[in-house]
């Protein structure tokens, strides 16, 4: 399996395999290329890590590599910006979001954790 970068996409290409196809069919935001004959992902956290989980054997090629190793470091950075001296979570980054209601304290520290889960990050993260 070879991932590269193309147009702010990772293109992720390996040759048939049923087993491989339902597996990079589970990862989010992904899109078969007919053109192409690849599959295609936006070049994101959440993408990112499945694919290293999946499939620990890809070859990432130089500017997919150094992409994923900014998205890694770019996430890290806002995980460590979250947490105080003390441990407490900084929740000062949620108040410029129009809630509907505004959400008590405990449910702004849990939002601010599940953005760093890979399940639950949005796409734009």
């Amino acid at each position: 399996m070879k991932i590269t970068l193309e147009n702010a996409r990772l293109a992720i290409r390996f040759p048939y395999n049923p087993i491989d196809v339902a597996r990079i069919r589970n990862m989010p935001d992904r899109r078969w290329n007919a053109k192409r004959k690849c599959w295609t992902a936006n070049a994101v956290l959440v993408n990112m890590q499945y694919l290293d989980e999946t499939f620990p054997e890809a070859e990432w090629s130089v500017a997919a590599h150094e992409k994923r190793e900014h998205v890694y470091v770019k996430a890290e950075g806002r995980a460590k910006t979250l947490v105080d001296k003390q441990g407490d979570i900084d929740c000062s980054v949620l108040d410029n979001v129009p809630f509907g209601k505004p959400p008590m304290d405990h449910q702004k520290k849990a939002l601010l954790l599940a953005l760093f889960l890979k399940d639950y990050a949005p796409a734009d993260w």
